[in-house]
C-alpha cells in the first residue's frame, strides 16, 4: 500500500510539473512573437542539457550509492553533491562566457544575458536535484510542494511580465531561474538540508571514498547525460541550422503535447531507481525487470490511445490550444504519438541497468541514440523539416529501447 501511495504522490507531482511545462510553451506560443518563441525553444534545450548532464553525473550516482552509504546520511550526502555541482558550474560558466562574448561582443547587455542564462541553468538543475532527493528519501509530498512552488512563482512572474509588456527572452529565463531557486530552497528546508548545512561541520563527510566513486561514475555519467540530450534537443539546433523558425515552432508546438508523458516517465524513473537499487543490493533484480515489462506495456497502450485521439479529434484539440495554423503540427503529432512507448522502454531499461551498476551499458544505449539522431537525422531534417525531426526522434527512441532491452536480457542471462 505504501508503494502504491508513493506512486500516486509521484504521479500527482509529475502531472503538475509536466502540465505546467506543456502549458508554459503552449501559452507563450500565443503571447510572444514567433521568432522569440523559436529562440526560447532552442535556449531552453541547452538549460535542459545542463540539467540532464549534471543529473547523470551526480544525482544518478547519489541515488545508486545512497543505499550503501545509509539513508541517515541523505542530507549530508546531498550537500556533498550540491557542492560538486557548483564546482562543476564554475569552469562551464567561464567557457560559456568566453564563447558567447567572443561571438556577440563585449557589452554590459551581453554580460547580463549570459549571466541570466547560466543562473537559470544552475538553478533549474538544483531544483531537479532536490526533487530527486525527495524520491530517494521517500518524501514525495515535498516533491509535490516543490513543484507547486515552482509553478506558482513562475506563473506569477510571467503574469507580471506580460502585464508590464516585459515578456522577452531575458525576463522569461530570469523568471524560470527564480522559480527554480525558490523550489530548491523550500524542498531543502523541508528535508533538513539547510539545517544540516548550518550545523557546525554538519554537512561534512569522509569524502575520500566518495570522491573515488563519483569520479568513476561521473565519466560515464557525463557521456550518458550528454548523449541522452541529443535525441530530444539537438533536433532544435539542427532545425535552426537546416530549417526555418517556422519549422522550429511547429516541432516545439507538437512536442509540447508529449511533455506530460515524458515527465511521467521521468517521475517513475525517479521513484523506481532507488527501489531498483535497493532490490539489486539484495540480489533481487529479477523482480525489478518484471516490473519494467509491465510498465512498458502500459505506455504502449498510452501511445496507441494518443494516436487514436489525435487521429479523430486532432484538429479540434490543436485549434483550442494554438491561434496559428495547426495543419503541419497535427501531422507531426501523429508521428510523435509513438514516442511515449519507445521513450518509456528506453528510460526504464536504462533505469534497470543503472540499478545494477551497468553504467557502461547505459552509455552504449545513449551512443546509439545520438548516432541515429546526428547521421540519418540530419538528412531527414534537411529534406523534411519538422516532419524529419519527428521521424528522427521516433527512430532514435525505437533504436535505444530495443538495444536497452537487449542489454538487460543479456545481463540477466550472464548474472
Amino acid at each position: 500500500m505504501k508503494g502504491k501511495t508513493a506512486y500516486i504522490r509521484a504521479l500527482l507531482d509529475q502531472i503538475i510539473y509536466g502540465a505546467s511545462a506543456s502549458l508554459n510553451f503552449i501559452v507563450l506560443a500565443n503571447l510572444i512573437p514567433l521568432d522569440t518563441y523559436a529562440m526560447l525553444a532552442a535556449i531552453y534545450s541547452y538549460i535542459v542539457l545542463y540539467q540532464m548532464v549534471s543529473n547523470a553525473m551526480l544525482m544518478d550516482a547519489f541515488t545508486v550509492n545512497l543505499p550503501t552509504l545509509g539513508i541517515n546520511q541523505s542530507q549530508k550526502y546531498f550537500l556533498y553533491v550540491v557542492r560538486l555541482l557548483l564546482l562543476l558550474s564554475l569552469p562551464v560558466a567561464a567557457v560559456v562566457f568566453v564563447i558567447y562574448l567572443a561571438y556577440a561582443g563585449l557589452s554590459l547587455g551581453h554580460v547580463v544575458e549570459v549571466w541570466i542564462f547560466l543562473s537559470a541553468s544552475v538553478a533549474f538543475s538544483l531544483m531537479m536535484f532536490a526533487r530527486r532527493l525527495c524520491y530517494s528519501m521517500k518524501s514525495e509530498t515535498d516533491a509535490l510542494l516543490g513543484s507547486l512552488t515552482y509553478v506558482a512563482v513562475y506563473a506569477a512572474a510571467l503574469a507580471i511580465g506580460y502585464s508590464l509588456s516585459m515578456l522577452g527572452l531575458d525576463f522569461i529565463l530570469a523568471s524560470l531561474g527564480i522559480a527554480s531557486l525558490a523550489s530548491f530552497l523550500l524542498v531543502s528546508f523541508r528535508l533538513g538540508v539547510l539545517r544540516a548545512f548550518l550545523a557546525p561541520a554538519g554537512w561534512q563527510l569522509d569524502t575520500a571514498e566518495l570522491d573515488c566513486f563519483h569520479r568513476r561514475y561521473a565519466r560515464m555519467g557525463f557521456l550518458t547525460g550528454s548523449l541522452k540530450w541529443v535525441p530530444d534537443n539537438l533536433l532544435f539546433s539542427l532545425l535552426g541550422v537546416s530549417g526555418t523558425l517556422d519549422q522550429i515552432a511547429t516541432f516545439r508546438m507538437a512536442t509540447n503535447l508529449l511533455m506530460p508523458f515524458r515527465y511521467l516517465v521521468v517521475s517513475l524513473v525517479n521513484v523506481l531507481l532507488p527501489k531498483y537499487a535497493a532490490l539489486a543490493a539484495e540480489g533481487r533484480s529479477a523482480e525489478s525487470w518484471r516490473h519494467v515489462v509491465q510498465l512498458i506495456a502500459i505506455f504502449v497502450a498510452a501511445s496507441a490511445g494518443m494516436f487514436a485521439l489525435f487521429w479523430v479529434f486532432g484538429d479540434l484539440i490543436l485549434s483550442l490550444l494554438y491561434r496559428s495554423a495547426t495543419g503541419p503540427v497535427l501531422l507531426v503529432v501523429l508521428v510523435l504519438s509513438a514516442v511515449p512507448a519507445f521513450s518509456a522502454a528506453q528510460a526504464f531499461a536504462a533505469t534497470f541497468l543503472k540499478s545494477i551498476r551497468k553504467i557502461r551499458a547505459v552509455a552504449l544505449q545513449s551512443v546509439l541514440g545520438a548516432l541515429v539522431t546526428a547521421l540519418p537525422g540530419t538528412l531527414l531534417i534537411i529534406n523534411f523539416g519538422a516532419m524529419g525531426a519527428a521521424l528522427t526522434l521516433v527512430a532514435s527512441m525505437l533504436s535505444m529501447s530495443l538495444f536497452g532491452i537487449f542489454l538487460v536480457v543479456r545481463s540477466q542471462r550472464t548474472d
